[in-house]
């Protein structure tokens, strides 16, 4: 049996049994009316609300389908295999709406808007042309569908006469990190392993999470009152959508669906890393209990930020993709594909907020947990909502 098909086994194991099917789509179907409900209330009455509704309603059903539902992710891979040409350039048509907001945003660049287009075609393109070995020619290729996303924004910063040079070290270290990433997984992975590299498959992910994480694509408002604009959005249905394609289920034992043994675990890696976030926070940070002065509709608004914008894109790259590649693609120690996840996390962490100490201590405890909770169910579902709690908790309490 090959390892393609070992993998494949091993997944059906992790699926719920019939059982727990009904629980699952409930549990599944009531976060995604929550997440709706939500984010259209934090839009109230304004002028863009109709097309907000649709763009959030119609994306979000797309990406609930490619991410929970076996059967719609599978017929995406079997089409990315026969016609991979248009799987990699469909992503385009997510320009389609920024192109329509852009009428009632004349302060935005269309023609940088269309350059952009670029970050949505070569992740997905990446994945299909992958042929799950490390081969030279593919070296420089990856390393430019990485990079991109990471050099997009400060071109664009320089090109808009902004403080180009402003960056902090650790932002300028965290970027350097990212550029290095793609190489040093290629260069140091050991001889035995080095032709199982999948690299264009990684890179593809490494681009749509660095885009994320970097907000490399130009800032295009969907509706007043709303923080996160178009692009925030389309970047979470490019991963669910590449994730689908790129057979992200079958190349490695993992799950999207709850489970007994998964809550289980949620529960007690939850406690644990409580018990260290916690006291870490009182001893670091002044005590603000501010969830008493946070109204109850804000703070759930917060947590389903968090867990769209936070939680989810890292734990499908750095749990979903990157942990378990380095555990099973290239066998290393489970000790250093832990440790290289939490550093990078902590970096990233820590690089987007002015307390560095306090946010890169978060990063890597709830970096740590959740890799310890994904090793023992091999399952996203559980590591989500953990790295959601954990950063929504921390946030009530200490204000981070």
């Amino acid at each position: 049996m090959d390892s393609l098909s070992q993998a494949e086994t091993d997944v059906a194991s992790l699926r719920p049994g019939a059982t727990q099917k009904w629980f699952d789509s409930l549990a599944r179907l009531a976060l995604f009316i929550v997440v709706l409900v939500v984010l259209l209330q934090r839009v109230g009455g304004s002028q863009g609300e109709a097309a907000y509704a649709v763009v959030l309603c119609g994306g979000a059903l797309l990406g609930y389908l490619l991410l929970t539902k076996a059967e719609v992710a599978r017929l995406a891979h079997e089409v990315s295999r026969q016609q991979p040409l248009l799987t990699g350039l469909l992503p385009a048509a997510l320009l389609v709406p920024a192109l329509v907001l852009l009428a009632a945003q004349p302060e935005v660049d269309t023609a940088e808007v269309l350059f952009f287009v670029t970050l949505l075609v070569l992740p997905s393109s990446a994945v299909v042309l992958s042929t799950g070995e490390l081969r030279r020619a593919d070296i420089g290729l990856g390393w430019i569908v990485a990079t991109l996303p990471v050099l997009a924004p400060l071109a664009r910063s320089a090109s808009a006469g902004d403080a180009f040079w402003d960056l902090s070290a650790l932002q300028w270290l965290t970027r350097l990190v990212a550029l290095l990433l793609p190489l040093l997984i290629a260069l140091f992975a050991p001889g035995k392993q080095r032709r199982q590299v999948d690299f264009l498959r990684l890179c593809g992910f490494l681009a749509i999470w660095y885009g994320i994480e970097f907000e490399a694509f130009p800032p295009i408002a969907i509706a007043d009152g709303l923080e996160r604009g178009y692009f925030g959005f389309a970047a979470l249905l490019l991963l669910a959508y590449t994730f689908a394609i790129g057979g992200g289920w079958q190349r490695a034992p993992i799950a999207f669906s709850p489970t007994a043994r998964g809550l289980s675990l949620f529960g007690v890696n939850l406690g644990l890393a409580a018990a260290l976030v916690v006291p870490l926070g009182l001893a670091t940070r002044q005590v603000s209990l501010q969830i008493t002065d946070i109204p109850w509709f804000d703070a759930l608004a917060q947590g389903v930020d968090m867990l769209l914008f936070v939680a989810l894109p890292r734990e499908m790259i750095l749990r979903g993709i990157l942990l378990a590649y380095l555990a099973d693609n290239l066998r290393l120690p489970n000790a250093i594909a832990v440790g290289v996840t939490s550093a990078l996390m902590g970096l990233m962490q820590a690089s987007q907020s002015p307390d560095v100490l306090w946010s890169a201590a978060l990063g890597v405890i709830v970096s740590v947990f959740c890799a310890r909770a994904f090793l023992s169910t091999r399952n996203l579902a559980t590591t989500i909502a953990l790295h959601t709690v954990l950063v929504w908790v921390a946030w009530l309490l200490f204000g981070a």
